[in-house]
């Protein structure tokens, strides 16, 4: 953290997550008994991170926009460390939500933010990983800097153009092709709200 420019970390920070659409009273509490600028500054970034994380941002580049105030732009490892954190309490923040919130769908976050938080990629392809996918991170971002960013995409992708993202297992290729499968398969199966509509009288 830059102590000097605080200032300019926590506008950095804090008017990117209002761009993100975090609520007011969100934004709001990351002031909640900070001692100093700097926590206030430091909470901002750690959010930024995380959401930065989630949505795949490769690693030197996430460093460079977490830590443009400061010379020192090693912060992988610490954004790693925050990134699981974070996964620890959200179960329990989403449960919390579910009983102030019953009627809110929390299912798909319930499922997707754990795996997001801990493998730092997007949303679309959490899936995967739930599936059974034996990839690891450089693996998805290379699928994602290739185009193929939805289970559909890769199932529709050859082996050999496959092979090329995922280091070149035949064994992590079957595995990708089966999580793929049952990800598809899932998502053709209806929820019980679009199944059973609610009665009309």
């Amino acid at each position: 953290m830059n102590a000097t420019g605080v200032q300019k970390e926590i506008g950095t920070f804090t008017s990117e997550l209002a761009r993100q659409r975090t609520a007011q009273a969100v934004l709001d509490a990351l002031g909640l008994n900070a001692q100093s600028n700097v926590v206030l500054a430091a909470r901002a970034k750690k959010a930024v991170a995380c959401l930065l994380w989630m949505n795949g941002m490769p690693a030197a580049q996430l460093e460079q926009v977490v830590m443009r105030h400061y010379f020192d732009k090693n912060a992988i490892g610490p954004v790693r460390a925050v990134a699981a954190r974070t996964q620890d309490v959200i179960g329990a923040i989403i449960d919390m939500a579910r009983v102030i919130h019953p009627s809110v769908d929390l299912a798909r976050l319930a499922e997707l933010l754990p795996i997001q938080l801990e493998l730092g990629v997007p949303a679309e392809l959490a899936p995967l990983a739930t599936a059974g996918a034996d990839l690891v991170r450089e693996h998805y971002l290379s699928l994602v800097r290739a185009g193929l960013t939805t289970p559909e995409r890769i199932d529709q992708a050859d082996d050999d153009e496959l092979l090329k993202h995922i280091g070149g297992s035949r064994q992590r290729l079957r595995t990708l092709r089966e999580a793929v499968k049952h990800t598809l398969e899932e998502a053709a199966v209806p929820t019980l709200a679009e199944a059973l509509p609610l009665p009309t009288d």
